[in-house]
């Protein structure tokens, strides 16, 4: 598994094919071929997302409150159960915050408080409110 990078720009937006399109085949049309990677928010979720352009986000996410963080996804993982049928499971890497000692603090004070829904937004206030104190 790779390394967290928190450079959002740089994490893989995907492609965009050419192929035929119309009836006698001359045409072209434009058909994008999503990238997926893996996303982390700012409080502490992980999860395996890719770009929309259309809406200049990722899924999972909104524009006004992005991903803190991604990494290449690899793909899922093949192995066989106890009955011999081939499964696949998605390994997902700890978020690159829950290390931090600031985390639990946050997960006292705000997440516990907060309704699911207002989460995210708590999050990003809380990690300002502290920037601002710590400045």
């Amino acid at each position: 598994m790779g390394t967290w990078s928190f450079d959002m720009t740089k994490a893989s937006r995907g492609k965009v094919k050419l192929v035929a399109a119309g009836k006698d085949g001359n045409g072209t049309r434009k058909v994008p071929e999503r990238a997926e990677v893996i996303l982390a928010s700012a409080c502490g979720v992980v999860t395996v997302g890719y770009w929309l352009d259309a809406e200049a986000r990722f899924n999972m996410f909104t524009a006004e409150v992005p991903p803190i963080a991604w990494m290449p996804y690899p793909g899922p993982r093949a192995y066989v159960d106890a009955k011999g049928k081939t499964r696949y499971a998605v390994d997902l890497p700890p978020h690159p915050t829950v290390a931090e000692p600031w985390f639990a603090t946050f997960m006292r004070e705000v997440s516990n408080a907060v309704p699911p829904a207002q989460r995210q937004r708590a999050c990003l206030d809380w990690i300002a409110a502290r920037s601002r104190v710590a400045a």
